[in-house]
């Protein structure tokens, strides 16, 4: 028994029924300090080394032993990376190369864990900013902005001319937008490719400790974007836990759909070192914080910065499957098994 129906449906029956969906767990952070980068061979752009290769893999395959509704391919780090190493002369060709490879390693990881029990997990190709300044309007002109996540955006459609390109996702997923201008230009590029191909997306932003943007506020950018043809969800990432509450009410007062929240491990910037000490006390807490991040309004309940899947990841998995009965009730909601 599996779910059988498409993620845009499992996104709108789970907004209609209330039904917490478990979402990514931390993935990109992990996988970011651990990847081997390897020299460009020919056209293929930017391979990783099979210790780089298995990293992803590992990460992946402990995400969706959480069983996830939602495995992303958290791996566009790298981009800005490739790009302030200058080890390639085409660092964004060699970006899609690496995000159609993470399409390929977390979708063998989801249809792994699928065939293991049943259990259906979606996968979504995660799509950050070109930069992760506040500032990138005065580096990136917008028709460039668009365009480059246009192109990134149709790899998660699987049907880009990456070398990789090994099937797509069920859906692309942008994360962490600091400004309103990259947030629209990628929000617009994923609405022009799901006209094109029905893959549809999700918008994650990263708003300032005054739940703001530099160049616009959150009502102004989703003024913007809560219209566009194949919206799945909005929310808010990257962000510490004593800021998901404000996001949340921002984003539902001026949207009316599936709001997602993956916020960092704790209220401060974590930095590399501490992604390595992880206790279960605190993926008790974080799984606390969620529980009541569902009950101002969020859905979709997942981590950023310094929360791995075990043991975050299992902690979230406990914690919504309690509410889920909970909410459930004596009800047997639609979404709990659907026969393939």
């Amino acid at each position: 028994m599996a779910y059988n129906i498409e993620v845009a449906d499992f996104f709108r029956l789970s907004r209609k029924q209330n039904y917490p969906i478990l979402y990514p767990t931390g993935t990109g952070s992990e996988v970011g300090e651990r990847i081997v980068l390897a020299a460009p061979l020919g056209t293929t752009g930017a391979l990783v080394t099979p210790e780089g290769r298995a990293a992803i893999r590992v990460a992946h395959q402990n995400q969706a032993q959480c069983r996830p509704d939602i495995l992303t391919t958290a791996t566009w780090t790298r981009r800005i990376a490739f790009r302030e190493a200058a080890i390639f002369d085409d660092w964004e060709r060699a970006s899609r190369e690496h995000f159609a490879l993470g399409i390929q390693l977390a979708r063998e990881a989801a249809e792994n864990e699928t065939i293991s029990d049943g259990h259906r997990i979606y996968v979504g190709l995660s799509i950050g900013p070109l930069e992760c300044s506040e500032n990138p309007q005065a580096l990136y002109p917008a028709a460039y902005l668009y365009e480059t996540h246009y192109q990134t955006a149709l790899i998660g459609a699987g049907v880009s001319d990456a070398v990789n390109q090994n099937g797509s996702a069920d859906f692309n997923a942008f994360e962490t937008f600091s400004t309103e201008l990259e947030a629209v230009k990628a929000a617009e590029a994923g609405s022009a490719v799901y006209e094109k191909t029905g893959v549809p997306f999700s918008m994650s932003l990263k708003p300032n400790k005054m739940g703001k943007f530099p160049d616009g506020t959150i009502a102004e950018t989703i003024e913007q974007i809560r219209g566009l043809p194949g919206l799945l969800a909005l929310g808010g990432n990257c962000i510490t836990p004593d800021e998901v509450s404000g996001v949340v009410d921002e984003i539902r007062a001026n949207y009316d759909g599936v709001i997602i929240i993956s916020a960092n491990g704790d209220n401060n910037h974590i930095e590399e070192s501490w992604y390595r000490n992880h206790s279960v006390e605190a993926a008790i807490a974080y799984a606390k914080n969620a529980e009541a991040w569902l009950a101002t309004g969020a859905l979709g309940i997942g981590g950023c910065c310094g929360t791995v899947a075990d043991p975050y990841g299992l902690e979230l998995a406990k914690m919504i499957g309690a509410v889920r009965c909970e909410r459930r009730g004596s009800k047997r909601l639609f979404l709990s098994y659907v026969a393939v």
